[in-house]
Parts: structure tokens; C-alpha cells; sequence
């Protein structure tokens, strides 16, 4: 799953650095408001291009107000407890 609406299982994802049950290590993890004005999660792995990993940073209909909130291996983004 690309796009995650529950930020307790966002939290979790990136309180275990990434990791979620025996799927793939997530890249990032970026903050936004979609087109039906909820706020959502867009998940990207490492293993994607670095076109695809960086698909919801850029904004459109149904991508605003994007803003990374986790990215696998940055300290700008680990989140402080």
C-alpha cells in the first residue's frame, strides 16, 4: 500500500525505522491533504526509482500541501519521542 489514512500505523512504520511486517523498507513517508481534504500518508520504497520514490512531494489535484515528515537514514527527518 502506497497511501496510508491511519497515522497510528504511520507512526508505527517509522517508530520500527521503515520496517512493517515482512514488507519492503520504506524510503519516506510524506505528509498531505488530498483531494477530498483529508490528510493522508504517501509511502515510497528504496527500491523504487528516484522519480517514483519521490512521487508526493510534488504537489497536483491530488497531492497538497506535501511535506516529508520520515526519510529511512536522514536525521532531519527521524521523528523525536
Amino acid at each position: 500500500m502506497s497511501t496510508i489514512d491511519d497515522v497510528i500505523q504511520v507512526h508505527d512504520i517509522i517508530k520500527n525505522d521503515g520496517w512493517s511486517g515482512d514488507d519492503p523498507r520504506v524510503f519516506q513517508v510524506v505528509e498531505y491533504v488530498n483531494i477530498w481534504n483529508n490528510v493522508t500518508y504517501g509511502l515510497t520504497w528504496a527500491y523504487e526509482s528516484e522519480e517514483r520514490k519521490h512521487r508526493y512531494e510534488v504537489e497536483t489535484d491530488f497531492v497538497r500541501q506535501p511535506k516529508i515528515i520520515w526519510r529511512a537514514n536522514d536525521e532531519r527527518y527521524q521523528q523525536k519521542d
